[in-house]
């Protein structure tokens, strides 16, 4: 009887040379798929932060029913702010007092935010909490009040003649925008680049852009139907 006897071939394993063929085509093979993937979750979160902001101009229109055509003031004389004290108990459907811990996933949150305990860039501060990890509201939108405005006073949407042009939010780790000379010189402390150059900005009309900020338009107090002054004041 003829015992077969397998193939000293059988057994050969992997050259050196052929792993590390493979392991360079693998190399070759992620670095192409990384930049494509890094995009797709840039692209998601541009995509989430729209969203967010889009939601929260719904909460806007809520509190506007309920307060005589007023929306929240950036932060009122209480120290009370816009989004935490005002439109948060609309969207958790609470009457109680809204922590920032209550806020951590939802979309008062940027997508784009650094993880508490980071920094978007060198130049921000630490994030602490979802204060400065959202977005922040345009503190000079016009209230009844002869052409004042401040973050004390209540904006009213029937004063603002080209809500289009006009931004009420801006995705950024302040929570008031005041629009002031230095605006622009810290944008990456106080607006931070959150969207490869370009920062998701909610208009008064409830439309999302996404803008450079070197096309922010500056100043604030521009005079009226200058583009700074529609963008800031509304007039």
């Amino acid at each position: 009887m003829k015992i077969l006897t397998p193939s000293p071939s059988c057994h050969r394993g992997f050259t050196l040379v052929e792993l590390l063929v493979v392991v360079a085509v693998l190399a070759v093979l992620a670095a192409l798929a990384f930049p494509a993937f890094s995009n797709t979750i840039r692209s998601a979160r541009t995509s989430e932060t729209t969203s967010n902001l889009r939601q929260i101009y719904t909460l806007f229109g809520q509190y506007e029913i309920d307060n005589q055509g007023r929306w929240p003031a950036p932060r009122d004389a209480n120290n009370q702010l816009w989004n935490r004290d005002h439109l948060a108990p609309y969207l958790l459907r609470t009457s109680g007092t809204v922590d920032w811990t209550d806020l951590e996933d939802s979309i008062f949150v940027s997508p784009s935010a650094a993880e508490p305990g980071d920094r978007d860039n060198a130049a921000a501060p630490i994030v602490s909490n979802s204060s400065n990890r959202g977005f922040g509201m345009n503190s000079h939108l016009p209230d009844n009040s002869s052409g004042n405005y401040g973050t004390e006073r209540q904006p009213r949407r029937n004063l603002i003649q080209e809500p289009a042009a006009t931004m009420l939010l801006m995705d950024c780790n302040a929570q008031i925008i005041f629009g002031a000379s230095w605006f622009q010189q810290q944008f990456t402390t106080y607006v931070e680049n959150r969207h490869e150059g370009r920062n998701a900005i909610l208009y008064c009309d409830g439309h999302v852009e996404m803008i450079r900020h070197v096309d922010l338009p500056l100043p604030w107090n521009a005079a009226e139907g200058t583009k700074a002054s529609r963008f800031w004041r509304g007039i």
